[in-house]
């Protein structure tokens, strides 16, 4: 019972699948050449934003990596002023 109440169903959605089809077909204002141009269009529209998308984040990527390259280069002479300032403070306290 149950599975021929399934394949009663699987053929109504089927036969109402070429329905569909058909009458989107019949009802379309636009050749199929049409709407595969407009696709690709649209296709190549949205790969040129993603290719400006990715660019944009490479250039900031790249800021970035210089900016810490930067800090890194002065990392030691800022260790260095740093201890140079705070040894005798703490050199004071000790004595204290």
């Amino acid at each position: 019972m149950i599975s021929k109440l399934i394949k009663t169903g699987a053929l109504a959605f089927a036969a109402g699948a070429v329905v569909g089809a058909a009458g989107a077909m019949w009802l379309m204002s636009e050749s199929g050449q049409q709407v595969r141009d407009e696709l690709r269009d649209l296709a190549n529209q949205a790969k040129d934003k993603m290719q400006a998308y990715c660019d944009q984040i490479k250039q900031e990527t790249e800021a970035v990596r210089e900016a810490v390259a930067a800090m890194a280069k002065e990392a030691p002479a800022a260790e260095a002023e740093a201890e140079a300032e705070v040894a005798p403070k703490a050199e004071a306290k000790a004595k204290a």
